[in-house]
């Protein structure tokens, strides 16, 4: 799922390095979120790997090319991207990697209110600004094991959850 155009163009390039692999990856060219919407974002190519829904990071603005433009992001409801994935894999351990750049709490919140966060077995979360107190809640409310990288850190870090 990659909302931004130049970078989601990127990853066929690199899919086509591996042509045994690349026949067994799905690519949309949108991102997830809580709701149905196209937004606006700052872009860079220059710092592609750390734009979200809310554009460039002023941390990175010095690192970008000062060619920045506008980007039309599309964005679905994670909980349909996820009927579907669970509808096409029924019988599947579920391990999702969530590395949004800012949507992983919607993503959550979304989950835990319809229950689906319980559907999954692994997760590997980078989380951004807020902290991860509030993904870590939704968590151990549905019976993760959590283990984080940079747990004192204040901007980003990562979470791993395992549901035994």
């Amino acid at each position: 799922y990659e909302p931004f155009k130049a970078t989601y163009d990127q990853a066929f390039r690199n899919f086509a390095l591996n042509p045994n692999l690349a026949e067994k990856i799905k690519a949309f060219d949108y991102g997830v979120g809580a709701r149905d919407e196209i937004i606006q974002v700052e872009y860079d190519y220059n710092v592609k790997g750390s734009v979200g829904i809310s554009g460039i990071d002023n941390q990175l603005k010095p690192f970008a090319s000062k060619q920045t433009a506008t980007a039309d992001l599309i964005l679905k409801p994670f909980t349909d991207v996820f009927k579907g994935i669970t509808s096409d894999y029924p019988d599947s351990d579920i391990v999702a990697k969530i590395d949004c750049e800012g949507s992983e709490y919607e993503i959550l919140d979304s989950l835990a209110a319809t229950g689906q966060l319980g559907q999954i077995k692994i997760i590997m979360m980078e989380w951004h600004k807020k902290g991860p107190d509030a993904l870590v809640k939704h968590l151990q409310d549905f019976g993760f094991i959590i283990f984080s990288r940079m747990p004192r850190s204040k901007n980003v870090g990562t979470l791993y959850a395992i549901k035994p």
